[in-house]
């Protein structure tokens, strides 16, 4: 009987409360109004700005009771006592940490459907002064984003100044140096923490993803062109380096692939030139014949994105192309071009398939999370927990795991504020959150990821610890 009266509770209308959060469920911590909302954000900020100041890091985040290195004034790599590091603009070792997508926006769907049906206990009006902060229209369809509202309701006009300066004091305060990938450009211009960019390809087109196709007569000056976009970060010092393209798909045989193409496609009209270079049959070309061509069809897609970033953001790291799955034919093709080999992993732990273990090249996790449903988001996310305090000893563990991998350099968080219980464009509605739609941290995750990464680079300078001693040496009082 109590889960059937839960569901009829869930099921019931407004769907969402004023503040855009799940109305039917209570938690702790739950902003019940926004006075509360306000008083706990406002109390939040002022404890970060103090614990800010308070941290011993380099003026970029880095390691600044380590080894000194010489000072560029740009981001580099740099391979320490058997370990890969970025190293910062200054000279200090580097690990980066940090949240992609950090800003102010975690959008639903306010759709004419949702409005007649009363989903939202709250939306702003046709003359609603905050329409302006809480609504948008992308490609015919109006969403709302209740954190900007949340935030303009407790601080009125000049919310977004406030806000971003706690954004960049919350991170410092818990020991993030990045603001990881799609973050607000607000926040990266604000030359305060340092940042990722990444140059989305419009020919990623054909459904939701498509496989590269590096031999396009514009591929290079295609992506020169998106790359000018970012003209604003050249030079800038706070600039970590810049990704191109996200979740490409890779196939694990190359063959088949090109061997479904039309004889006018550029991939194929390469691979026909390159089987007679070598002497093998075109007409029909052997499946197990094109499928030796993927080295070098990926060594030409790496090879041109860097020299594209070298034109127009030169000395700017590059950061490879967030792979999510694929052969390790892309760690081997990228070495000599890209400067970190980015993956996106889902896991209780880091890993990178596609990069052989002979194959020395930085690697960065560009994607994990862990979430719960004990906080009224209905999804746990890629990778599930069962509450906070599990949530919060996960990310302590797979950090421990890139700490004690010589390879790895960095793992980004995905994302700052929790996806709307109500669903993102696609739908999808992870609890995945350093902060909730109200503007809440969740305590018991940022104390264990503060004290984490207090305890990091004295954790990662140490020879041949395993992710079991680095986690226990993170978790020490």
């Amino acid at each position: 009987p109590n889960e059937k009266l839960l569901d009829k509770r869930l099921e019931s209308f407004p769907y969402l409360d004023e503040l855009g959060q799940v109305r039917a469920v209570q938690w702790p911590g739950k902003a019940n109004n926004i006075e509360e909302g306000r008083r706990s954000m406002q109390a939040e900020l002022k404890q970060a700005a103090i614990e800010a100041k308070e941290r011993r890091l380099s003026k970029f985040g880095g390691w600044l009771d380590g080894p000194k290195l010489n000072s560029t004034g740009r981001f580099r790599t740099q391979k320490v006592n058997g370990k890969w590091w970025f190293v910062d603009p200054e000279g200090y070792l580097f690990f980066s940490v940090g949240p992609c997508l950090t800003g102010n926006r975690s959008e639903t769907l306010a759709e004419p459907n949702r409005e007649k049906n009363n989903f939202f206990a709250y939306l702003p009006g046709e003359k609603d002064y905050l329409k302006w902060t809480g609504l948008r229209k992308v490609g015919g369809r109006q969403f709302v984003n209740f954190p900007a509202l949340n935030y303009r309701k407790y601080w009125g006009e000049n919310w977004e100044s406030i806000v971003n300066q706690g954004s960049h004091n919350r991170l410092r305060a818990w020991g993030l140096n990045t603001l990881a990938c799609w973050s607000d450009e607000k926040l990266q211009k604000d030359r305060k923490t340092p940042y990722m960019l990444i140059s989305s390809i419009w020919w990623q087109a054909s459904g939701h993803r498509k496989f590269p196709s590096p031999f396009r007569p514009e591929f290079q000056s295609d992506i020169e062109k998106n790359l000018r976009k970012l003209s604003w970060a050249k030079n800038d010092p706070y600039c970590l380096g810049v990704f191109i393209g996200n979740e490409l798909e890779w196939p694990d045989r190359i063959g088949e692939t090109i061997s479904k193409m039309n004889s006018d496609h550029p991939t194929k009209i390469w691979a026909m030139a390159e089987l007679k270079k070598r002497g093998m049959p075109t007409s029909p070309a052997l499946i197990k014949d094109l499928d030796e061509l993927y080295l070098p069809f990926v060594k030409t897609f790496f090879r041109k994105c860097k020299q594209a970033i070298e034109k127009e953001l030169p000395s700017t790291l590059y950061l490879g192309c967030r792979t999510h799955r694929g052969p390790n034919v892309l760690g081997r093709g990228a070495l000599g071009s890209v400067d970190v080999f980015s993956v996106n992993v889902y896991d209780s732990r880091v890993r990178s398939w596609q990069v052989p273990a002979n194959v020395d090249i930085p690697i960065i996790s560009s994607e994990f999370h862990f979430g719960a449903v004990d906080r009224g988001v209905p999804s746990p996310g890629l990778s599930g927990s069962w509450d906070q305090r599990q949530r919060a000893l996960s990310f302590a563990h797979y950090l421990a795991s890139a700490l004690a991998d010589n390879r790895f350099v960095g793992v980004n968080w995905f994302q700052w504020i929790d996806q709307s219980a109500a669903g993102r464009k696609d739908r999808e509605n992870h609890q995945c959150g350093f902060i909730d739609v109200a503007g809440k941290a969740y305590p018991e995750l940022v104390n264990v990821v503060s004290k984490a990464t207090e305890k990091m680079y004295l954790a990662r300078g140490k020879k041949n610890h395993s992710t079991e001693a680095i986690l226990s040496d993170l978790l020490k009082n």
